[in-house]
């Protein structure tokens, strides 16, 4: 039987394959404490096109509880919170040109209504009621700013649901299963420019998970350019 090396193109398109056609799904986060939002929080917006930038892989995270108290019945939290981005120049409405990474760090409110204790379980509508980062980049012109901050004509809500894990695990700590939306509508203002609304974007909390169907698209991509591998050499 003849022995065909693996070919390049096969490992290239193995890699293509499996990150173009793997979307992420969100799992829930699980915490020891019943604390909103949890200090591993992570929320996935989907890009983002505003002015003259792009963003893309964007995630809000590393919260840091200011304080949280309830008041009417809502809990009302204040946290600190980084978002991280990847920029790129604004081509038409689609993330044109590389340009860098980019975080922002500042403050982000949230209040849970019908709250009534900070350790209550059950689903709770949302509001994100603050939002203010500020940070910068460097671009092809130099060093540049960016602000990202809620959109005061539009109310960015959601629903969280935080419940405690059962079955329960012999001599283990209470763990708390947390799942989290929101609508935001932010907007951006670059280099002290015009603020521009930006459309609205779903942040969804969790840990991203690779799609079944997503790693199965991606090894029919590679086994298709294997083949076209192999064909390749039997010619040759």
């Amino acid at each position: 039987m003849p022995h065909f090396p693996i070919c390049k193109c096969f490992q290239t398109s193995l890699m293509a394959g499996l990150i173009a056609f793997s979307p992420a799904l969100f799992a829930d986060v699980f915490s020891q404490l019943p604390v909103l939002p949890p200090s591993n929080s992570i929320y996935f917006v989907p890009d983002t096109c505003v002015s003259v930038v792009c963003l893309t892989d964007i995630s809000l995270s590393d919260f840091v509880s200011l304080g949280s108290k309830i008041q009417n019945g809502n809990e009302l939290t204040r946290s600190d919170v980084t978002l991280s981005a990847e920029v790129f120049q604004n081509a038409g409405g689609q993330p044109g040109l590389p340009v860098s990474p980019v975080q922002l760090t500042g403050e982000a409110d949230i209040t849970y209504f019908n709250k009534g204790t900070l350790s209550g379980t059950g689903t709770f509508e949302d509001q994100l009621t603050l939002l203010n980062l500020t940070g910068s980049f460097v671009g092809p012109t130099g060093r540049h700013t960016i602000d990202a901050m809620l959109n005061p004509n539009m109310a960015s809500t959601g629903a969280t649901s935080i419940f405690l894990e059962t079955p329960q695990p012999p001599g283990g700590k209470p763990t708390y299963q947390i799942s989290s939306f929101f609508d935001v509508f932010a907007e951006l203002q670059v280099d002290g420019g015009p603020i521009v609304p930006g459309p609205e974007r779903m942040a969804t909390l969790g840990t991203p998970e690779p799609s079944y169907y997503g790693v199965m698209g991606g090894l029919f991509v590679a086994l298709v350019a294997r083949l076209a591998c192999l064909r390749k050499r039997a010619v040759e």
